[in-house]
């Protein structure tokens, strides 16, 4: 049962304790040990940053090979015919944000450039975060101890805890300087999407890369519509990631300050 695919468990509600609880966990989980594993030595916060992409592909891979023995069961006569099915446009192009995170993480912990962890630094935790508040498909569609729903668990627990590392390690930075390269990186994403949707919207009616293609507001609004407000969310995000930053900049250079008066008298 732990393994078995969403057609043999009942729906589950959003929000019920089991939801409320994985929330909690994986927030102070990835913030806690974000700021125990902060004061390290650049070769251990190094290889921090390996062990969290190498988390995050082996539990991509391990996915996978789950959809090509339970989400294709009963779709095809045979293993080729199952791993056909996967390769759909909706399963294989990794057109959602934390999809696509499993794919950039390991990017950027290969390149080591610092726009890079500044681009993909608030990314991770918007993706995170907006997985354990609303859930949708997983918590509420899996039984509470089931595989896809652990699996998805660890992995965005991983995801927040890369980008919340990434800025209490001060490998990266966020400012009014460094705020574009998140914003480049997203529209590039978005623009993609867009077109991916239009390219293999008119093959496989499931995709909705980005979940800009069909209407999951429940507003009844255009594509374009629905993408400008993801976008302005987004845009919000950003800009209260960096008012954050700021906040515990201050506080700390206050406390710093405060510390420094007291000895001296």
């Amino acid at each position: 049962m732990f393994f078995e695919y969403v057609k043999n468990f009942t729906d589950y509600k959003l929000f019920s304790l089991a939801h409320i609880l994985f929330f909690v966990f994986g927030v102070i989980l990835a913030v806690s040990l974000s700021i125990v594993l902060r004061n390290r030595s650049e070769k251990t916060k190094r290889i921090i940053l390996i062990v969290s992409a190498s988390l995050i592909v082996f539990n991509y891979v391990f996915l996978q090979l789950w959809r090509v023995w339970a989400y294709a069961d009963g779709r095809g006569k045979g293993i080729l015919d199952q791993v056909a099915y996967i390769m759909m446009p909706n399963e294989i192009l990794p057109f959602q944000l934390c999809s696509l995170l499993c794919y950039l993480v390991p990017a950027t912990v290969i390149v080591k450039k610092k726009w890079f962890y500044n681009a993909l630094a608030p990314i991770c935790i918007m993706g995170g975060f907006l997985f354990f508040f609303f859930p949708d498909g997983i918590l509420n569609r899996y039984a509470p101890f089931s595989f896809r729903v652990l699996e998805s668990v660890i992995q965005h627990t991983v995801l927040l805890f890369f980008g919340f590392y990434l800025y209490v390690s001060k490998t990266a930075e966020i400012d009014i300087k460094s705020i574009r390269y998140p914003f480049i990186l997203m529209g590039f994403i978005g623009v993609v999407a867009i077109f991916a949707n239009l390219v293999f919207g008119s093959v496989d009616d499931a995709v909705n890369f980005l979940y800009i293609r069909k209407d999951i507001l429940g507003l009844g609004l255009p594509s374009v519509v629905t993408a400008l407000i993801m976008a302005a969310v987004f845009t919000a995000f950003m800009f209260a990631v960096l008012g954050v930053r700021k906040l515990v900049s201050f506080a700390a250079k206050s406390l710093h300050k405060g510390q420094k008066t007291e000895k001296q008298e």
